[in-house]
């Protein structure tokens, strides 16, 4: 099962309400929003991959970058076509 990281806004692709199973993606995360959003994840007592969009490169980066930082192997992207970024993380 893919986890997914709450959306930063109200809107939300597929249908609600949600199911087991079922994936859910978020509007991509803007630059500004990027450090914001990893500052307001709390830490589990037991790391889980999670997958965001980002809006661009930078604001993947500024997720990225913000504390606590990531170690080895602990991120994979997928730069697209259209400029946006997806970002799965360890945390």
């Amino acid at each position: 099962m893919l986890l997914i990281g709450e959306p930063l806004t109200e809107g939300r692709w597929g249908s609600e309400p949600r199911h087991k199973g079922m994936i859910y993606m978020s509007a991509p995360i803007s630059e500004r929003n990027a450090a914001e959003r990893k500052r307001s994840i709390r830490s589990a007592a037991v790391k889980q991959w999670h997958f965001l969009n980002f809006a661009n490169t930078a604001a993947a980066l500024n997720f990225i970058n913000a504390s606590p930082a990531q170690g080895a192997g602990e991120i994979s992207t997928t730069a697209r076509n259209d400029g946006t970024v997806g970002l799965f993380y360890f945390l």
